[in-house]
């Protein structure tokens, strides 16, 4: 069984920040997170996460729904509100980084977004309804 994943969605002026990836021949793009670690809350763990990845800091979560996975696991997402600074890609994504596995930050436009090939496909109709709703 996967370990259970922590995702945050950060909005700011009508675009989503994303992680834009490049690895092998594929090309997508996915939320700021990552697995939970032990003894660490859905909430702990995304907070981490995003500071590891974009640098930003955390400052409210709203719990906005749940991906059900085909193993009946359940993995949290969170509106994130962050502080203004500039997101900065960090962590292992940084260290990792590389032609052939590339991480880049992006704010993308909302009226962009469905566009993107985003991963996982099941949640993207889950951000364009709350893209309306901002």
């Amino acid at each position: 069984m996967a370990r259970i994943r922590s995702s945050a969605i950060i909005l700011r002026k009508k675009k989503i920040l994303l992680i834009h990836r490049r690895k092998n021949s594929a090309e997508y793009w996915v939320l700021p997170g990552g697995g939970i670690e032990n003894g660490e809350t859905a909430e702990e763990a995304v907070k981490r996460e995003v500071k590891e990845e974009t640098g930003l800091n955390s400052q409210k979560l709203t719990l906005m729904f749940y991906e059900k996975t085909a193993g009946g696991q359940e993995f949290p997402y969170f509106l994130c509100e962050v502080n203004n600074g500039n997101a900065i890609l960090g962590g292992e994504e940084a260290e990792a980084n590389c032609e052939d596995n590339s991480y880049h930050l992006e704010w993308i436009k909302f009226e962009d977004f469905n566009r993107l090939n985003f991963f996982p496909r099941k949640i993207k109709h889950n951000l364009l309804k709350l893209f309306s709703h901002k």
